[in-house]
């Protein structure tokens, strides 16, 4: 039987990650699953998931 990894248990990090990271990423796939031709708007929102993703990452 396979182990699950201990970052899985971990609550802490699972609540924050569906707190703040999850609605965020829902939120800009809501907009990019749309149609969409690439206006000023979906430029923008481009620009903020990028920046969401290296704030994470950081």
């Amino acid at each position: 039987m396979l182990s699950r990894p201990s970052f899985v248990s971990d609550e802490a990090i699972t609540r924050e990650v569906a707190a703040h990271w999850l609605p965020e990423i829902t939120g800009y796939a809501r907009w990019f699953a749309a149609p969409h031709t690439g206006t000023e708007d979906d430029h923008t929102v481009l620009e903020g998931l990028y920046e969401a993703l290296a704030a994470d990452a950081e």
